[in-house]
């Protein structure tokens, strides 16, 4: 085989593997992204659910004001909403501290799936070859 040849070949089967390799390449990526995703949804609605609890609190504090409601059930319904709000918060700084632990569990992950992959591989050579010798 002449050196033209085989580098034609050579180029032949790099370019017939770009496209058979390119989805395990952007499957990490998409897997990382979507979980990035998931945490920032997730801290969206505690944030918006805390937004809610503060204007919840506001208009217990006006309707208090204007004698809408007991002195007795502000202090109940006062204590109920900042607890709940302090919770929210809580949650909120534990995600945020746990969001790093979170993409470290994304890419353990990504190695239970690189392993059974390889693993599945394996099995398939040796049915393969107990095919063969059979």
């Amino acid at each position: 085989m002449s050196l033209a040849g085989l580098l034609g070949l050579i180029v032949l089967i790099i370019v017939g593997l770009v496209p058979i390799l390119l989805p395990f390449l952007t499957f990490r990526s998409s897997l990382l992204s979507s979980h990035k995703r998931q945490l920032q949804l997730t801290r969206d609605e505690l944030i918006t659910s805390y937004e809610r609890v503060l204007a919840t609190m506001r208009d217990l504090e006006d309707d208090y004001k204007s004698q809408k409601i007991s002195s007795s059930d502000y202090e109940r319904e006062h204590v109920y909403w900042s607890q709940y709000g302090i919770r929210l918060l809580q949650v909120l700084e534990g995600q945020i501290q746990k969001s790093d632990v979170s993409l470290q569990n994304v890419d353990d992950e990504m190695l239970r799936i690189d392993q059974s992959v390889e693993e599945a591989i394996h099995n398939y050579r040796i049915a393969l070859r107990s095919l063969q010798k059979s």
